[in-house]
């Protein structure tokens, strides 16, 4: 009876196993299927997902966002937006009115210079004169953009956008923004791009999109405040500005760029320099910093590759420096300063500039404000004026600001004499060379600001294989380009760029050069791109 019964127990055991794994073998079946369905949709992704979803039936179009979309580097994409937490706090209103006229114009000065939010990667739409800047996010589904305008023309900025990230784009003339167009404005879901420009009227408008509810659907706000940002609004205009800013703080927008406008006009036609243009965001995915390849990818890529990635790397910021401190002439550009620490220049400071040209305003303001000691080098001017004639300004002398040296030399890759078209002979003379004669080969640099007319593609391999730039904390260049340029040239340059990446330099500030002169529409992307730029760094490596 025990051996039967444990014949019959066997024979229950070995069924149950076959009802189990039959189980397990039929639940296996639509996992593997899921499995296989997954990586299909991810192999297909690796291919397409720098080419945005909501692309056009238009073949040219396609390609055209194919190419601009282009990047070399894994690293590029999927860093996570940070909030950075020292921002500058703005009182409330009725504390506002019972300050004094100077500190209200110090506390809006203080609020435009101080970067809140870290964008790395910046596109600049409709060009850099007449256009707007951008933050490139990860984009999920097909972006919605505003623009309200007194600019009865056409628009650039939407045009391109329409075109490269294939937004839905709507434009409202300032005259026609009523209460119901509003009202119409709020029943959106989500605006990804707002822009505002509505002469002197900015202030205005936003209380009454506050106001409707149509401000809590924008993810990007782009608004230009008009008005003279050095010291010439009066109370009650800074009052109104600093409110509304608090408010649009107190909804989660973080100022990422700004941009001065020094030509814009007001409503009474009258130009009047200083209007500044506020680019904000909500916290959200964003792109991360480009990296340029190195050479040996930088060699497989096309002329029409090279190109597109040049001018994107030449607006994008690696590090988050989160205090600004403009020095020099608004007016003709100016430079931007980083302040944060450790990195902020201190006495006893060091700055060399080169290419100072007949603008001594960058030079004078580092001595003045920092107390550095500036060396200045072009060999357009000399020390004095020979000609007695002459009453012009142009020439400095060494006592200019007190600490502020000029010296009659070129910056160049070796030590040489340069014979210039006209006739004229230049003193050039290598980084090294400067530094032994004015005994300060083992001191370090603060600043050094290059501005050379395209001879930055020869002299800056010479500063990084001299070894001398590792003793630099803020490297401040304009570099040059023409609309000639082929694949040879942005090859170069790319390589240059990437041989100051390798030194520790990381951009936390670039922008392109908003003259009219500078600006042209590539032939490639049928967009405006700009000739020159200006690319601020700092050393990571040398604190």
């Amino acid at each position: 009876m025990i051996k039967l019964l444990n014949q019959q127990r066997q024979v229950a055991m070995k069924r149950l196993f076959r009802q189990r794994h039959s189980i397990i073998t039929v639940r296996k079946r639509p996992v593997l299927l899921l499995c296989m369905v997954m990586m299909l949709m991810w192999t297909f992704h690796l291919f397409d997902h720098e080419i945005p979803q909501n692309v056009d039936s238009d073949v040219e179009s396609f390609e055209v966002r194919k190419l601009w979309e282009f990047d070399a580097g894994p690293e590029t994409f999927g860093q996570v937006q940070m909030v950075d937490d020292s921002i500058v706090m703005i009182p409330e209103k009725w504390q506002l009115e019972v300050l004094a006229l100077p500190r209200l114009a110090e506390l809006y000065k203080r609020n435009l210079n101080n970067l809140q939010i870290f964008c790395p990667v910046k596109t600049v739409f409709g060009g850099t004169h007449d256009g707007w800047t951008v933050c490139s996010t990860e984009q999920q589904n097909k972006c919605v953009v505003y623009l309200i305008t007194s600019n009865p023309g056409p628009s650039n900025f939407l045009s391109e956008l329409k075109s490269i990230w294939g937004c839905h784009v709507n434009k409202i003339d300032q005259k026609n923004c009523t209460e119901k167009t509003l009202q119409r404005i709020s029943a959106e879901k989500v605006i990804d791009i707002f822009a505002v420009d509505v002469d002197d009227s900015e202030a205005i408008l936003l209380e009454r999109m506050l106001a409707l509810g149509v401000i809590s659907k924008v993810k990007q706000l782009l608004v230009t405040f008009h008005g003279d940002m050095e010291g010439q609004l009066n109370a009650r205009q800074y009052q109104d500005r600093l409110t509304l800013q608090r408010n649009l703080l107190h909804l989660g927008y973080r100022i990422f760029h700004r941009t001065r406008n020094t030509q814009c006009t007001h409503c009474d036609k009258v130009p009047r320099p200083g209007c500044v243009t506020l680019n904000m965001m909500l916290p959200s995915q964003v792109k991360a910093p480009i990296v340029i390849p190195p050479e040996h990818i930088l060699g497989n890529l096309t002329s029409n590759q090279l190109n597109r990635y040049y001018h994107r790397y030449l607006l994008t910021t690696q590090t988050f420096c989160k205090k600004l401190s403009p020095m020099g002439d608004i007016g003709r550009g100016g430079w931007e300063v980083c302040i944060d620490e450790p990195y902020s220049p201190a006495v006893p400071c060091l700055v060399y500039s080169f290419g100072t040209a007949d603008d001594w305003a960058f030079d004078s303001a580092l001595a003045n404000h920092f107390g550095c000691e500036v060396h200045s080098f072009d060999p357009r001017y000399r020390n004095t004026k020979e000609d007695t004639n002459d009453t012009s300004d142009l020439v400095p002398n060494n006592n200019r600001a007190g600490t502020v040296f000029y010296h009659n030399e070129a910056l160049w890759d070796k030590d040489t004499q340069i014979r210039r078209p006209d006739g004229q002979k230049w003193t050039a003379v290598t980084f090294k060379t400067i530094k032994k004669k004015l005994r300060h080969l083992k001191r370090q640099l603060d600043v050094l600001r290059i501005d050379i007319d395209y001879a930055e593609w020869r002299v800056l391999p010479s500063l990084v294989s001299s070894g001398l730039l590792r003793h630099v904390k803020q490297l401040f260049l304009e570099l040059h380009g023409n609309t000639d340029d082929g694949s040879d040239q942005y090859f170069h340059r790319l390589l240059v760029l990437r041989s100051l990446h390798d030194l520790g330099f990381r951009s936390f500030w670039a922008q392109a050069k908003p003259d009219d002169s500078d600006q042209f529409v590539s032939p490639l992307t049928s967009t405006r791109v700009s000739k020159v730029y200006q690319l601020n760094l700092i050393n990571i490596y040398v604190i």
